[in-house]
């Protein structure tokens, strides 16, 4: 869905992304700084693409998130991360595929998960949007085992990629489908298990997702890779990437999301105390409340800002937004 602000300005395509899920959006232009790109995402020249994690979901109230990134020109995608995987099979079990690679999920590229995830959708007959793609690590996050149906006994490496999707509900049952399903992986030579269970109705961003991952790496260095995620605590937040313009209407509350590789520092992001300034406006409208600023502006056009960072040591980095 797209939600234009006045003919020939800023265009906003809505997406949403759960854990594991792959994003794919067109690029509408040649302009794009892959810098600002969130550390999840990549460009090819003609979309960009990624397949979210559970660090990607932390927010420090864990509320939903929203990302913004440039697709070129005068588009922007706005991307939600949902909190909760939608449950097709209600309070019946569900029947999952897991599909097994060789290589270690840090191994791949968001390219190379995107064509898997693309092979796959294709050979079951699935929407990509079916498939989740995550380290063996995380499945158990992801999905409730209750009882393994078939497949290899051998439990694979925990950080091995492993390609899943929920094969049916209720109980699992040798129908002509299923067979040519399980036929196929077999005959590509795939280590595969089907499993019973449910998947997991809690919060990514909760508590008890947490403390499963290490939410100091939330900032990654792939294209930046003079720079740190830890430094001496002595040190202010370091500014890493710069912002454009925002478009926000009169009367209407504008949401712009702080995208996680705005700032590097020791202190955990979410934590710093962040404070919005005009720079070609007259008086602030926004608040900041990592990772989302908010507010109604008296008058439309396009805002520049200025972002400050503060650690618990009062220590400011100052962020241009432009």
């Amino acid at each position: 869905m797209r939600i234009a602000l006045n003919e020939n300005e800023i265009v906003y395509e809505n997406y949403t992304v759960n854990v594991g899920q792959v994003f794919i959006a067109k690029i509408h232009g040649d302009d794009i700084d892959v810098n600002l790109l969130p550390s999840w995402i990549q460009s090819n020249g003609t979309a960009v693409f990624g397949i979210p994690q559970l660090q990607e979901f932390y927010t420090v109230d864990g509320k939903e998130k929203v990302e913004t990134v440039h697709l070129g020109q005068n588009f922007y995608a706005l991307i939600t991360f949902l909190l909760k995987e939608t449950n097709v099979c209600a309070f019946e079990e569900s029947v999952f595929l897991e599909v097994y690679q060789k290589k270690e999920f840090n191994k791949y590229t968001s390219k190379e998960i995107s064509d898997v995830i693309q092979e796959f959708s294709v050979m079951m007959d699935l929407k990509p949007s079916d498939i989740r793609a995550l380290p063996n690590k995380y499945l158990n996050l992801y999905r409730e085992e209750n009882n393994v149906v078939y497949g290899d006994e051998e439990v694979p490496a925990e950080d091995v990629l492993v390609i899943v999707w929920v094969l049916s509900c209720g109980d699992f049952g040798e129908d002509e489908d299923l067979v040519n399903t399980i036929n196929v992986v077999k005959n590509n030579n795939y280590k595969f298990r089907i499993t019973q269970g449910f998947l997991m109705d809690i919060n990514w961003a909760s508590d008890v997702y947490l403390k499963k991952i290490d939410t100091t790496k939330l900032v990654e260095t792939t294209t930046l890779s003079s720079f740190r995620t830890t430094r001496r605590a002595d040190h202010p937040p370091k500014r890493i990437n710069s912002l454009p313009s925002y478009e926000c209407i009169q009367g209407k509350a504008c949401k712009l999301s702080i995208p996680a590789h705005t700032f590097i520092d020791e202190q955990p992001i979410e934590t710093l105390q962040y404070t919005v300034y005009p720079m070609t406006h007259g008086k602030n409208f926004l608040d900041a409340n990592y990772p989302m600023m908010e507010g109604v502006p008296l008058e439309s056009g396009a805002f520049d800002f200025r972002l400050e960072a503060r650690d618990n040591m009062k220590q400011v980095s100052k962020k241009f937004l432009k």
